[in-house]
């Protein structure tokens, strides 16, 4: 809201059930979300140490799902870099410099994410 987004702009999102709910699953259902009713732009709004990956989830999915849909990032309020924060559903914790570390091995161990250069592409292709 204090950048200009009004509240006729910000809609929650219907969940679907997951066994897990994740950066990944919310990234489905913001997808599909915006294909139901046709959204042809997001933002991705996440702290900085998660919102690479939070990004990398959402262009991932409209790869399989939504490939015209435009995806933008934006960092969340700042934290404080050397305070415990709470994340993933409430069950990491750490300082988001120690957070910041847990994100890029996930981007490198889970197997449902695209790599790290197909956003770059994206991005790129995006912006042409």
């Amino acid at each position: 809201r204090s950048v200009g987004v009004g509240d006729n702009v910000i809609v929650p999102i219907a969940r679907t059930p997951h066994e897990i709910s994740n950066t990944f699953t919310e990234a489905e259902e913001l997808v599909r979300h915006a294909k139901q009713v046709g959204w042809k732009r997001i933002i991705c709004v996440a702290p900085a140490f998660h919102l690479p990956r939070a990004f990398l989830g959402i262009v991932t999915v409209l790869h399989d799902e939504y490939s015209e849909l435009k995806v933008y990032a934006h960092c969340g309020s700042s934290l404080p870099w050397n305070k415990m924060v709470t994340h993933s559903q409430g069950v990491t914790k750490g300082t988001p410099a120690e957070l910041v570390q847990g994100e890029f091995e996930r981007i490198l161990k889970y197997d449902n994410l695209d790599y790290p250069s197909v956003a770059v592409e994206y991005l790129d292709g995006r912006d042409a």
